[in-house]
């Protein structure tokens, strides 16, 4: 069992499903989402070419499962996002491809959101539920050009139901990468938060990146000086 910056957990098997239970974060404190906040900043990026491969789609096709360090996580790098790496607009994406597994290992947890039944778009359209999905989580990379340039990389993975052999219960769940974002990390005003720590908001930023930085910055400092909080940014066997 891994505490959240990866290392081993000071908490036994029992104590460490419940610590991260709605219960427990009711009464102590979403602590989980403090520790990642810390470790955003820390994030060591992964350089990339100018260039994109020419064989970007067997690259892609080779990949194989990521798996996140910090939650042990495995995702699949599904076609279709693949056809949006492809014809995404702005940075050319297709760089990543190459490491878009490493940097995928290597990024921060920044939260699972439960698939709700109607979500409102930031353009006030309206998300309807997909069934067959339980939700999304989202995970910030960083990644770097020969030049110094550096970028957040934003992945989205969404969480799959699957019917059981008696084709009745949801019982059985994969997760894929269904989106990739970049967004440049020298555009700071604060979100991907800078080492200053102020509190702005970035014009055109995504709207997820910026709300969910804001209450993970807002937890952190809530529990910054908490003294049931261990050095891997875990609650203390005390509690």
């Amino acid at each position: 069992m891994k505490a959240p910056n990866g290392e081993k957990s000071n908490l036994n098997e029992k104590q460490w499903a419940y610590a991260r239970t709605e219960e427990f974060k009711n009464k102590f404190g979403d602590w989980e989402s403090a520790a990642n906040y810390k470790l955003i900043d820390k994030i060591e990026p992964i350089q990339v070419e100018d260039e994109p491969p020419a064989n970007v789609r067997e690259i892609y096709s080779n990949l194989g499962n990521g798996k996140n360090k910090y939650d042990g996580s495995e995702v699949e790098f599904v076609n279709e996002t693949l056809g949006k790496i492809i014809y995404h607009k702005g940075f050319n994406i297709q760089k990543l491809v190459p490491v878009l597994k490493e940097v995928f290992d290597n990024s921060v947890p920044l939260g699972f959101d439960l698939e709700r039944e109607q979500a409102v778009r930031s353009n006030g359209t309206l998300h309807k539920q997909h069934r067959n999905f339980n939700g999304n989580s989202n995970y910030l990379g960083k990644i770097t050009d020969s030049k110094g340039k550096e970028y957040y990389v934003r992945f989205t993975v969404q969480e799959k139901r699957a019917k059981n052999l008696n084709n009745s219960v949801n019982e059985l769940h994969s997760t894929f990468v269904s989106d990739v974002e970049i967004y440049e990390a020298g555009k700071l005003a604060s979100y991907p938060p800078s080492r200053s720590g102020e509190v702005g908001v970035v014009a055109g930023y995504d709207s997820i990146i910026v709300e969910k930085l804001r209450n993970m910055q807002a937890i952190s400092k809530k529990l910054s000086n908490s003294k049931f909080i261990d050095s891997n940014g875990e609650p203390t066997k005390e509690i």
